[in-house]
């Protein structure tokens, strides 16, 4: 076991050293705080992805990455052989655009967009995600009660690191 926390020990240095350059060594223990911090809600956020994709195979989930055309400024879904292309401005995609850059998740009310998506569903629950420029929209059908509650948790999780991110971007 001793072994090991010398590992990551010598792998964090490193890392930090790769960083933070010999010349900028006068850091502060603050930003190498936040530094460690940043890195680990990556890591958590990129773990809560995956689940959502693996979890999506297995399911009645949809889970898809969107394209955004910054040449027209819409964001382009794909399903099947149709392809529909929502303004940047529109509704909830409005709020998405907000977080280009950043990370940041919201709900769409938008029916019809999930019954695109999904086809039979009666009640979706459509979340939009952007993690560093990744668009992702990710729909479930409430009738489907495990599915949905278990998206649900994820994306609050989510919610929950990029609100704890903001506040470390707005403090440093």
């Amino acid at each position: 076991m001793r072994k090991d926390d010398d590992k990551l020990i010598s792998k964090l240095l490193n890392e930090t050293y790769e960083v933070f350059p010999a010349q900028d060594v006068s850091k502060s223990s603050k930003d190498l705080s936040e530094y460690f911090a940043q890195k680990s809600s990556v890591s958590e956020i990129s773990s809560i992805i995956k689940d959502i994709e693996h979890f999506s195979k297995k399911s009645g989930i949809i889970f898809q990455e969107m394209e955004y055309l910054s040449s027209i400024g819409c964001y382009r879904i794909r399903k099947d052989n149709a392809t529909v292309d929502f303004p940047s401005n529109w509704s909830s995609f409005s709020r998405l655009h907000e977080f280009q850059g950043l990370s940041g998740l919201t709900t769409c009310d938008e029916k019809e967009l999930g019954t695109f998506l999904l086809n039979e569903a009666q009640e979706p629950v459509i979340y939009l995600v952007n993690v560093n420029k990744r668009n992702m929209i990710i729909v479930a059908d409430q009738k489907r009660e495990f599915e949905s509650k278990w998206i649900s948790k994820k994306c609050s999780q989510l919610e929950e690191i990029f609100s704890m991110a903001s506040v470390h971007t707005k403090a440093a």
